[in-house]
């Protein structure tokens, strides 16, 4: 008995501020203006856009010319 009532106030203690909800932050889920294919449009691009700007993150310009940090005797 001193071992459940032990694990219930831990748990409670754990759980205070929680609350079991799922929020659909989908974008334009709950908009009623718009299409279902202007819903799935909008989604792509932002998924596209999304990994585009991962990628974007690695690729180094062509323009930028790299130097060396030491000195370099000509």
């Amino acid at each position: 008995m001193l071992n459940n009532s032990k694990g219930k106030e831990t748990l409670l203690k754990e759980y205070k501020d929680k609350a079991n909800k799922f929020i659909d932050r989908r974008f334009g889920e709950y908009d009623t203006n718009m299409d279902p294919e202007e819903k799935i449009l909008q989604r792509f691009s932002m998924e596209r856009q999304r990994t585009q700007d991962k990628k974007d993150m690695y690729n180094l310009n062509e323009e930028e010319e790299l130097t060396p940090l030491w000195p370099v005797s000509v």
